[in-house]
């Protein structure tokens, strides 16, 4: 069962890697059965003994009072991990275009604050790279224009060429602030 040649596979080595999510999921997993034990033994000394049939009624009431309880807490905490998940997704997709003017922000309650952390600062490294690369270009132009000796042809290509490249480099960083401006007016 070793990996095939040219296959990169990561093998988990623990199981437990996020303790607080998989607490938190462990946890409620436990309460409900818990929960349904509690609400079968209430019923069962409350209405007091019965037949067989009494019994299982009494046990599928409070399993599916259980089951309601944790489906309506599986959709709500898988929605504060799907949702940063799918706006993750999204939020690389417009880097991948070359739009870094992204910031990624999830909601108070969602998992995964310390990826969306982590993500920010890499992002404002990248739109640093690009205003130092923007700086260069500057100071490459301007040593261009002072030198001579190139054709004013060639010298004039050369300094339209560096002027585009740039364009498009200012282009990534220009984005931000009027998106920042567009989310401040709504």
């Amino acid at each position: 069962m070793g990996n095939g040649p040219g296959k990169n596979v990561e093998r988990r080595r623990r199981l437990y890697v996020d303790r607080a999510l998989q607490g938190r999921l462990i946890g409620m997993m436990v309460l409900f059965i818990v929960l349904a034990a509690v609400l079968y033994l209430i019923l069962h000394f409350l209405m007091g003994n019965g037949s067989i049939w009494i019994t299982l009624s009494r046990l599928l009431v409070a399993l599916l009072l259980a089951l309601t309880g944790a489906i309506y807490t599986g959709l709500r905490l898988s929605n504060r991990i799907a949702g940063p998940i799918y706006h993750f997704a999204r939020t690389l997709s417009k880097l991948n275009r070359g739009e870094y003017d992204q910031e990624l922000k999830f909601r108070k309650h969602d998992q995964f604050q310390n990826v969306a952390a982590a993500f920010n600062q890499t992002i404002e490294s990248i739109r640093s790279r690009v205003r130092e690369d923007i700086a260069f270009l500057d100071t490459l132009a301007g040593q261009l224009e002072g030198m001579s000796g190139l054709e004013p042809q060639t010298k004039e290509s050369i300094l339209k060429q560096i002027q585009e490249y740039k364009a498009r480099k200012e282009q990534h960083l220009v984005k931000r602030s009027e998106n920042i401006t567009n989310r401040s007016a709504q």
